[in-house]
């Protein structure tokens, strides 16, 4: 009688992959699970970073994943944006370098906000170049209201590296044509299994976001868990005040071209950045351009995922600068310690800053 012969089936090995959106606390989810390495490690969800340090370059896999992207030195809604020079024949040598890491692992927590502005080819090759090598992904996704989410994107446009002024970071999206709803088309063609949450609800959980991520992916972690808050958002004055420093300093012109007279110096932007006040809001003429976008999404958002994403009427209102006595001195303080032309580059815009009089 012939002996039997048992082939074991190779079980997938699972990738949990967050890809956002940008401004759903997905640097706290990274920094939170970054500093708490050995415990996802042991609850059999590692999640690694570039290096032993935790900060936000090296937890957010973005770096990484974006070697998937047909240029990964673009940056921007569209990739107008040029911001270094990548050589395309070190693709394969890096990815087979964070092969070697993951391949020895069971299963892997992956988060990357840049990956929600894939293509579906870019989207389609990374997830054929994991599956290749035995990885089920699950891709996750969260979603925050409209309203806010318009508001905190375009402060984050204003104040992070790519230092646009407030009305170039607004037109970005009216040429994108797009404020989630593409995103999330171009996500579901590639992976017709992505899950959706919404971040309002990801608010609620009592440990919040973070507790959310981890309770919704049946991650446990035995022990205590050091959460990490990051990335609180930039006031309204703060904004403005670095806006108006992007519209002749800032690294770009409206083409995406090098601006000769960009200023590099992040010291003083992080200085602005502090001055406290209520949050960034556009103001309606401000909004006015992309309002029709917004109020469209809007609506797509309930009919494809319920009430709970819907935003209700979407509104801006018009608010003056809030230059409160602690203001004025934070930001009479900065302005001795500027640059003399970027110093007197807000000076002469004070008037459109409603900055009283000295």
């Amino acid at each position: 009688m012939p002996r039997r012969q048992f082939f074991a089936l190779a079980v997938p090995k699972q990738l949990i992959l967050l890809v956002g959106l940008h401004k759903t606390a997905t640097t706290s989810i990274q920094q939170t699970c970054a500093a708490n390495q050995k415990a996802l490690f042991k609850a059999g969800y590692p999640y690694p970073t570039l290096s032993g340090r935790v900060d936000g370059g090296l937890s957010n896999h973005t770096s990484i994943l974006n070697w998937f992207r047909r240029d990964p030195s673009r940056a921007g809604l569209m990739g107008q944006f040029k911001w270094a020079d990548v050589d395309m024949r070190h693709r394969e040598v890096v990815l087979d370098q964070f092969a070697s890491v993951f391949d020895r692992l069971p299963n892997l927590v992956l988060a990357a906000e840049g990956v929600s502005l894939f293509s579906v080819d870019e989207l389609a090759s990374m997830k054929g170049w994991f599956e290749a090598r035995g990885w089920q992904i699950r891709l996750v996704c969260h979603i925050r209201r409209l309203g806010s989410w318009i508001n905190s994107m375009i402060a984050q446009r204003v104040t992070s590296g790519i230092a646009l002024p407030i009305g170039m970071a607004v037109d970005e999206y009216c040429q994108y044509q797009g404020i989630v709803r593409r995103r999330i088309e171009t996500i579901r063609h590639v992976f017709p299994q992505a899950e959706f949450y919404s971040h309002e609800q990801a608010v609620q959980h009592p440990l919040g976001p973070v507790g959310f991520f981890l309770h919704n992916m049946g991650i446990v972690i035995d022990g205590p868990v050091r959460f990490v808050r990051a990335n609180e958002g930039s006031s309204d004055l703060a904004t403005r005040l670095v806006s108006v420093v992007n519209e002749k300093f800032g690294r770009y012109d409206a083409a995406g071209v090098p601006n000769p007279d960009f200023h590099d110096s992040q010291l003083f932007v992080d200085a602005l950045k502090k001055i406290e006040g209520r949050k960034f809001g556009l103001r309606p003429s401000e909004a006015s351009p992309i309002l029709p976008l917004l109020r469209a999404d809007n609506e797509w958002m309930k009919e494809t995922f319920g009430d709970q994403f819907h935003d209700g009427n979407i509104v801006f209102h018009e608010r003056e600068v809030d230059w409160t006595a602690d203001a004025l001195t934070r930001t009479g303080n900065i302005l001795a310690t500027l640059p003399p032309r970027v110093r007197d580059w807000l000076l002469a815009n004070r008037d459109s800053l409603g900055m009283p009089a000295a």
